[in-house]
C-alpha cells in the first residue's frame, strides 16, 4: 500500500485540475462530451521511488510555464490549493516563458528529490525528453493542460513512471467555434494562434478549420506564433492587409483566449 500513496496523491491533483479545467470550460452550462476535459491515467505497478513515505512526506515539483501569466497561474493555485488540502508539499518553479527552461527546471526539481512531477509540457518535442528523463530518475510525472497527441501518448503509456495527463479537447474546442462561425453564415476567416508546435494551439487551428471547411467556409491564413496582445494586433493587420474579404477572425493566442 505504501508503494501506491505517491499514485494517490499524483491522481488526486489530476482529479482537482480535471475539475478545475471543468469549471473553466462551462462545463456546468450544456457541456457536451465533445466539449469535456480529457484524462489519460495509466496505472503500473512502479509508482516510483516513495521509500514508505507518508503523503505529508511527499514533495510533488509542478512547472508554471510563465508567472504573471493569468490563464497559468489560476493553474498553479489550483494546483497548490489541491496539494495543501491533502498535506502534500510543493516546488514551483517558473520556466519564463522559455522552453528550453522547461527541462533544466525539470532536472533541477529531481536534483532537489521531488517525489513526483505535474508538469505543463508547452512542445510536442519535449514528451520523449521528459519521459527519458523522469524514468531515469524513477520519479513519477503527469502532464496538465497541454495533452500529448496519440503519438507521444503511445510512447508514454511505454514508461511506469508516467501516471497520466489531463486537458481540454483542443480539437473539439477549435471544431465548436469553427461550427459556430459557420451557423452565423461567415465565409472567410483568419486564425491567430499560437506556436505552431504547441499541442493546444495546434489543435484548436486543426478543429477550427475541419468544421469551418466542411460547412462551406474557407480559412484564409493562420498567423502563428501570436502569443501576445501586440503580436496578435500586429498578425491581424497583415492578415487583414493581405485578405480584405475576411469576415472572421478566430484567436487562440496566449492572453487573447478563443474566440471569433
Amino acid at each position: 500500500m505504501k508503494r501506491r500513496k505517491l499514485l494517490t496523491a499524483l491522481s488526486l491533483l489530476l482529479v482537482a485540475a480535471f475539475a478545475f479545467l471543468l469549471v473553466s470550460c462551462n462545463g456546468n452550462e450544456g457541456e457536451t462530451p465533445e466539449t469535456k476535459p480529457s484524462v489519460d491515467t495509466t496505472d503500473s505497478a512502479d509508482e516510483g521511488n516513495t521509500d514508505g513515505k507518508q503523503p505529508g512526506d511527499l514533495t510533488i515539483g509542478f512547472n508554471n510555464l510563465l508567472k504573471g501569466h493569468y490563464s497559468l497561474d489560476i493553474l498553479e493555485k489550483a494546483f497548490v490549493d489541491t496539494a495543501d488540502a491533502i498535506g502534500v508539499k510543493t516546488m514551483i518553479v517558473n520556466d519564463q516563458g522559455a522552453i528550453e527552461n522547461v527541462t533544466e527546471n525539470i532536472d533541477s526539481m529531481i536534483a532537489a528529490g521531488v517525489d513526483g512531477l505535474v508538469i505543463f509540457g508547452p512542445d510536442e518535442s519535449m514528451y520523449s525528453v521528459i519521459s527519458q528523463k523522469c524514468e531515469a530518475a524513477k520519479v513519477a510525472f503527469v502532464f496538465y493542460d497541454h495533452m500529448p497527441s496519440e503519438e507521444n501518448m503511445v510512447m508514454l503509456r511505454e514508461n511506469p513512471y508516467f501516471k497520466g495527463a489531463v486537458g481540454t479537447r483542443d480539437l473539439n474546442t477549435g471544431r465548436n467555434i469553427g461550427e459556430h462561425a459557420a451557423s452565423l453564415d461567415l465565409k472567410n476567416a483568419i486564425i491567430l494562434t499560437g506556436a505552431i508546435a504547441d499541442p493546444t494551439h495546434n489543435a484548436r487551428t486543426e478543429g477550427f478549420t475541419a468544421a469551418f471547411e466542411s460547412a462551406g467556409g474557407k480559412v484564409l491564413d493562420v498567423g502563428w506564433d501570436a502569443l501576445e496582445g501586440q503580436d496578435a494586433i500586429n498578425a491581424a493587420n497583415d492578415l487583414l492587409t493581405a485578405h480584405p474579404e475576411v469576415d472572421t477572425i478566430y484567436a487562440s493566442n496566449g492572453n487573447g483566449g478563443s474566440i471569433v
